[in-house]
């Protein structure tokens, strides 16, 4: 990648406009296969996707519903930051459809996927000047936010209920709605160790096929030390590019992705994963190119 970027010289803006094109069509798919479920059977055999199909959720064109969501807040971060660097309102629209149609992927994006919407829309709408196009983005954020209040936040709850009182919300709740649910005791059964001190430190050198947690997935098949090895890897990155690249995109783009790897890696293996790895290394290539390009002019 490092020797692609050297001889294309793709900066920034271009890259971060392609991911947001694919990212995209990535969120129309998502909501189509809510709309059609017949979509999602299609796409299901395309992409790879092994788990069971539910009419209420979309995973577009990955693999798995918490990674569809994972892209989107991806999606979110560029749009943002295109934004923040163009003026341009199509960004802020662009985050927008992120956002809804996020809300498609599960619940993990609908808690994470919030908390980024509102700090970048809320930045928005708190600095910039009263418009026409400002009033029909803040509708529809109004919208979006109804469908949190009437949808999201009641669906979060009742699992945070079931999660320590199982008899005070019945399962249906939750399978009416395609969601897999589980008390405190399903939750335990996903921290998966090694069976000796030895594997828990260098680890098995196997893939833990079940459990979701990304931190002890780590630990199982690489133990502590690789745990340790994949958190070093990324500081080591952040410490390379911290003086190379500028304040703004540091805190608009860099910290977040991190923020995003860090949190999302409690439901699924993030660190160095497929796709996830790529599309970081393309950013920080990107940005690595952009300041250097400015810096000769």
């Amino acid at each position: 990648l490092y020797l692609l970027f050297y001889s294309v010289r793709v900066d920034f803006y271009k890259i971060a406009t392609i991911l947001i094109l694919v990212i995209f069509i990535h969120a129309i798919f998502v909501i189509l296969e809510v709309l059609f479920p017949s979509v999602g059977a299609i796409m299901k055999n395309i992409v790879g996707f092994d788990k069971i199909l539910v009419n209420t959720r979309g995973f577009g064109l990955l693999g798995s519903y918490d990674a569809a969501g994972a892209f989107l807040i991806i999606g979110m971060i560029l749009s943002n930051a295109l934004y923040r660097l163009t003026d341009k309102l199509k960004y802020m629209f662009i985050m927008l459809f992120f956002f809804i149609s996020g809300f498609a992927t599960g619940r993990t994006f609908m808690v994470v996927g919030s908390v980024f919407a509102i700090l970048f829309m809320g930045r928005y709408l708190l600095k910039s000047k009263l418009s026409l196009s400002k009033l029909y983005l803040i509708l529809l954020f109004g919208v979006s936010g109804a469908v949190v209040l009437i949808y999201a936040l009641p669906l979060l709850m009742n699992a945070f209920l079931f999660l320590f009182a199982e008899e005070l919300v019945s399962r249906a709740t939750f399978e009416d709605t395609g969601y897999y649910v589980g008390t405190l005791s399903t939750l335990q059964s996903h921290i998966i160790l090694p069976n000796n001190v030895t594997e828990i430190i260098f680890g098995t050198g196997t893939t833990l096929a079940s459990g979701d947690i990304g931190y002890f997935k780590i630990i199982y098949s690489f133990g502590m030390i690789g745990l340790m090895l994949y958190i070093t890897y990324f500081y080591v990155i952040y410490s390379f590019i911290k003086f190379k690249v500028s304040s703004f995109s540091k805190k608009i783009i860099i910290l977040p992705l991190l923020l995003l790897f860090l949190i999302y890696n409690y439901k699924m293996q993030v660190f160095l994963s497929r796709g996830f790895h790529e599309v970081f290394l393309i950013i920080i290539l990107s940005l690595l190119y952009t300041n250097r390009k400015c810096r000769l002019r």
